[in-house]
Protein backbone atom coordinates (compact mmCIF):
# COMPACT_ATOMS: atom_id res chain seq x y z
CA UNK A 1 0.00 0.00 0.00
CA UNK A 2 1.39 3.43 -1.03
CA UNK A 3 2.32 5.95 1.63
CA UNK A 4 -0.36 8.53 2.39
CA UNK A 5 0.83 12.05 1.74
CA UNK A 6 -0.19 15.03 3.80
CA UNK A 7 -1.77 18.10 2.25
CA UNK A 8 1.44 20.11 2.77
CA UNK A 9 3.50 17.39 1.05
CA UNK A 10 1.15 17.26 -1.92
CA UNK A 11 1.14 21.05 -2.17
CA UNK A 12 4.93 21.29 -2.06
CA UNK A 13 5.38 18.52 -4.67
CA UNK A 14 2.87 20.18 -6.95
CA UNK A 15 4.57 23.57 -6.63
CA UNK A 16 8.01 22.06 -7.32
CA UNK A 17 6.77 20.19 -10.40
CA UNK A 18 4.79 23.21 -11.56
CA UNK A 19 7.85 25.49 -11.36
CA UNK A 20 10.47 23.04 -12.65
CA UNK A 21 8.56 20.88 -15.14
CA UNK A 22 5.13 22.23 -16.08
CA UNK A 23 6.07 25.89 -16.64
CA UNK A 24 9.06 25.12 -18.93
CA UNK A 25 6.93 22.73 -21.00
CA UNK A 26 4.11 25.25 -21.28
CA UNK A 27 6.58 27.92 -22.44
CA UNK A 28 7.83 25.62 -25.19
CA UNK A 29 4.28 25.01 -26.37
CA UNK A 30 3.30 28.67 -26.09
CA UNK A 31 5.21 29.69 -29.22
CA UNK A 32 3.75 26.75 -31.11
CA UNK A 33 0.30 27.71 -29.82
CA UNK A 34 0.66 31.25 -31.19
CA UNK A 35 1.76 29.96 -34.61
CA UNK A 36 -1.10 27.46 -34.68
CA UNK A 37 -3.62 30.17 -33.76
CA UNK A 38 -2.32 32.46 -36.52
CA UNK A 39 -2.61 29.68 -39.10
CA UNK A 40 -6.09 28.78 -37.84
CA UNK A 41 -7.22 32.42 -37.91
CA UNK A 42 -5.91 33.00 -41.44
CA UNK A 43 -7.31 29.77 -42.84
CA UNK A 44 -10.73 30.10 -41.24
CA UNK A 45 -10.94 33.80 -42.25
CA UNK A 46 -10.21 32.98 -45.89
CA UNK A 47 -12.88 30.28 -45.93
CA UNK A 48 -15.37 32.59 -44.19
CA UNK A 49 -14.72 35.37 -46.72
CA UNK A 50 -15.24 32.91 -49.57
CA UNK A 51 -18.63 32.14 -48.05
CA UNK A 52 -19.46 35.86 -47.90
CA UNK A 53 -18.36 36.42 -51.51
CA UNK A 54 -20.48 33.47 -52.59
CA UNK A 55 -23.55 34.99 -50.93
CA UNK A 56 -22.82 38.41 -52.46
CA UNK A 57 -22.53 36.84 -55.89
CA UNK A 58 -25.84 35.09 -55.27
CA UNK A 59 -27.65 38.36 -54.56
CA UNK A 60 -25.83 40.66 -56.99
CA UNK A 61 -25.36 38.57 -60.15
CA UNK A 62 -28.17 39.14 -62.63
CA UNK A 63 -27.73 35.74 -64.28
CA UNK A 64 -28.30 33.94 -60.99
CA UNK A 65 -31.50 35.71 -59.89
CA UNK A 66 -33.67 33.82 -62.37
CA UNK A 67 -31.88 30.48 -62.10
CA UNK A 68 -33.15 28.44 -59.14
CA UNK A 69 -30.56 25.68 -59.67
CA UNK A 70 -27.72 28.19 -59.59
CA UNK A 71 -29.16 29.81 -56.47
CA UNK A 72 -29.37 26.47 -54.72
CA UNK A 73 -25.83 25.58 -55.72
CA UNK A 74 -24.44 28.89 -54.48
CA UNK A 75 -26.31 28.58 -51.16
CA UNK A 76 -24.87 25.11 -50.65
CA UNK A 77 -21.43 26.39 -51.58
CA UNK A 78 -21.66 29.27 -49.11
CA UNK A 79 -22.84 26.89 -46.39
CA UNK A 80 -19.90 24.60 -47.14
CA UNK A 81 -17.40 27.45 -46.88
CA UNK A 82 -18.85 28.54 -43.53
CA UNK A 83 -18.73 24.98 -42.21
CA UNK A 84 -15.14 24.50 -43.39
CA UNK A 85 -14.20 27.81 -41.75
CA UNK A 86 -15.51 26.61 -38.39
CA UNK A 87 -14.09 23.09 -38.84
CA UNK A 88 -10.62 24.41 -39.75
CA UNK A 89 -10.52 26.64 -36.67
CA UNK A 90 -11.93 24.04 -34.30
CA UNK A 91 -9.71 21.20 -35.55
CA UNK A 92 -6.45 23.11 -35.26
CA UNK A 93 -7.30 24.68 -31.91
CA UNK A 94 -8.79 21.58 -30.28
CA UNK A 95 -6.14 19.25 -31.67
CA UNK A 96 -3.34 21.38 -30.24
CA UNK A 97 -5.09 21.64 -26.86
CA UNK A 98 -5.37 17.85 -26.70
CA UNK A 99 -1.69 17.49 -27.57
CA UNK A 100 -0.71 19.80 -24.71
CA UNK A 101 -3.01 17.98 -22.28
CA UNK A 102 -1.43 14.64 -23.15
CA UNK A 103 1.97 16.02 -22.15
CA UNK A 104 0.97 18.09 -19.12
CA UNK A 105 -1.90 16.23 -17.42
CA UNK A 106 0.07 13.11 -16.39
CA UNK A 107 2.60 15.39 -14.67
CA UNK A 108 -0.16 17.28 -12.85
CA UNK A 109 -1.87 14.04 -11.80
CA UNK A 110 1.40 12.60 -10.44
CA UNK A 111 1.27 15.25 -7.71
CA UNK A 112 -1.95 13.81 -6.29
CA UNK A 113 -1.17 10.20 -5.35
CA UNK A 114 -3.47 7.91 -7.35
CA UNK A 115 -5.08 10.56 -9.56
CA UNK A 116 -5.22 9.67 -13.25
CA UNK A 117 -6.52 11.49 -16.33
CA UNK A 118 -7.99 10.45 -19.61
CA UNK A 119 -9.86 12.11 -22.44
CA UNK A 120 -12.34 9.67 -23.83
CA UNK A 121 -16.00 8.81 -24.10
CA UNK A 122 -17.66 7.86 -20.84
CA UNK A 123 -20.71 5.69 -21.27
CA UNK A 124 -20.39 3.29 -18.33
CA UNK A 125 -22.57 5.18 -15.87
CA UNK A 126 -24.88 7.24 -18.06
CA UNK A 127 -27.90 5.18 -16.97
CA UNK A 128 -26.85 5.55 -13.32
CA UNK A 129 -26.71 9.33 -13.68
CA UNK A 130 -30.25 9.42 -15.05
CA UNK A 131 -31.69 7.06 -12.41
CA UNK A 132 -30.02 8.98 -9.60
CA UNK A 133 -31.54 12.25 -10.77
CA UNK A 134 -28.23 13.93 -11.59
CA UNK A 135 -29.37 14.49 -15.17
CA UNK A 136 -32.68 13.99 -16.95
CA UNK A 137 -33.22 11.79 -20.00
CA UNK A 138 -31.02 12.83 -22.90
CA UNK A 139 -30.40 11.86 -26.51
CA UNK A 140 -26.70 12.71 -26.95
CA UNK A 141 -23.65 13.35 -24.79
CA UNK A 142 -20.09 14.61 -25.02
CA UNK A 143 -17.18 14.21 -22.60
CA UNK A 144 -13.95 16.11 -22.18
CA UNK A 145 -11.55 15.69 -19.26
CA UNK A 146 -12.09 12.69 -16.96
CA UNK A 147 -10.15 12.29 -13.71
CA UNK A 148 -10.26 9.14 -11.60
CA UNK A 149 -8.46 7.65 -8.66
CA UNK A 150 -8.92 7.00 -4.95
CA UNK A 151 -8.66 8.98 -1.73
CA UNK A 152 -8.69 7.31 1.68
CA UNK A 153 -9.76 4.04 0.01
CA UNK A 154 -12.74 5.71 -1.71
CA UNK A 155 -12.76 5.44 -5.50
CA UNK A 156 -13.89 8.55 -7.32
CA UNK A 157 -14.40 9.87 -10.83
CA UNK A 158 -14.66 13.50 -11.95
CA UNK A 159 -16.31 13.80 -15.35
CA UNK A 160 -16.56 16.97 -17.42
CA UNK A 161 -19.65 16.41 -19.55
CA UNK A 162 -22.40 17.89 -21.67
CA UNK A 163 -25.82 16.39 -22.37
CA UNK A 164 -28.42 17.31 -24.98
CA UNK A 165 -32.02 16.37 -25.58
CA UNK A 166 -33.52 16.39 -29.06
CA UNK A 167 -37.04 17.69 -29.51
CA UNK A 168 -38.28 17.51 -33.07
CA UNK A 169 -35.66 19.07 -35.32
CA UNK A 170 -33.97 20.97 -32.49
CA UNK A 171 -31.58 19.94 -29.72
CA UNK A 172 -31.03 21.86 -26.51
CA UNK A 173 -28.47 21.46 -23.77
CA UNK A 174 -29.79 20.09 -20.46
CA UNK A 175 -26.48 19.82 -18.60
CA UNK A 176 -23.04 21.36 -18.97
CA UNK A 177 -20.67 20.89 -16.06
CA UNK A 178 -18.76 18.49 -13.85
CA UNK A 179 -20.14 15.29 -12.31
CA UNK A 180 -18.39 13.74 -9.30
CA UNK A 181 -19.00 10.03 -8.71
CA UNK A 182 -17.95 8.34 -5.46
CA UNK A 183 -18.08 4.64 -4.63
CA UNK A 184 -19.99 4.22 -1.36
CA UNK A 185 -20.41 1.18 0.89
CA UNK A 186 -23.97 2.15 1.82
CA UNK A 187 -27.28 2.13 0.00
CA UNK A 188 -29.25 5.36 -0.30
CA UNK A 189 -33.01 5.59 -0.79
CA UNK A 190 -33.27 9.37 -1.00
CA UNK A 191 -31.82 12.30 -2.92
CA UNK A 192 -29.92 15.30 -1.61
CA UNK A 193 -30.27 18.43 -3.73
CA UNK A 194 -27.85 21.33 -3.37
CA UNK A 195 -28.92 24.69 -4.83
CA UNK A 196 -27.30 28.12 -4.90
CA UNK A 197 -28.15 30.30 -1.90
CA UNK A 198 -30.15 33.03 -3.62
CA UNK A 199 -33.68 34.42 -3.85
CA UNK A 200 -34.14 32.62 -7.17
CA UNK A 201 -33.61 29.21 -5.51
CA UNK A 202 -35.85 28.75 -2.46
Amino acid sequence: MSEKKSYSQIRKEFYDKYKNIIVPKVRVYDNKRKIRLIIAAIGSSILFLLGIFTLLFLFLADDVRNDSDAQEGLLKGAGLFFFLSWFFWFTLKKGFENKIKEKIMPIVCSCFNNLKWKQDNYFANETLFVHSGVISNFTSSEYDDIFYGSYKDVNFEIIESEYWRKSGKHSYKIFDGVIVKLDMNKRFTSHTIIKPNSLMHI
